[in-house]
């Protein structure tokens, strides 16, 4: 950290100095939301921001949150999945377990193998409507590596 902070300063020395302290106070301000992981496995920030503001726009808001509202928010964007089990706060497990007991599905909370995860995403889509995992950067689906624009 560049420079002096508040609690470095004396009472006066403070008090003459009030609007660069502040200043300072708010540049060491982040906000833990930006602070993502990082790597395999995770989501980028940006990919995650685009998916929120697709099931905002497709929920007014997030006023309206209806079955044909979610469905069209994830035809518009798949990540909102995993959005929706953010704002609902769940872990990873608590969404395959509920997915479990509620739909009979057989998710699984930890993968042993690539092609594992590959499947119970195809099936779990397949369950939501979705038919693919697009990098919104790349256009590339994530299950199959395969460019939106490449011919198959």
């Amino acid at each position: 950290m560049p420079g002096e902070r508040p609690f470095e300063l004396s009472p006066e020395e403070l008090e003459s100095r009030i609007e660069e302290m502040v200043d300072a106070t708010f540049n060491d301000l982040s906000s833990e939301f930006l602070l993502m992981p990082t790597g395999t496995g995770f989501v980028r920030y940006s990919d995650f921001q685009r998916a929120y503001e697709v099931l905002k726009k497709e929920t007014g808001g997030l006023e309206n949150f209806t079955v044909e509202a979610i469905k069209s928010a994830l035809s518009g964007n798949s990540l909102v999945f995993g959005v929706l089990r953010s704002v609902l706060g769940m872990s990873a497990p608590e969404w395959a377990e509920l997915a479990r007991v509620e739909l009979d599905s057989d998710i699984y909370t930890r993968f042993s193998s690539g092609n594992r995860q590959k499947l119970q995403s195809s099936r779990l889509l397949s369950q939501t409507g979705c038919t693919e995992i697009r990098d919104q950067d790349t256009g590339e689906d994530r299950r199959t590596g395969k460019s939106r624009h490449s011919v198959h």
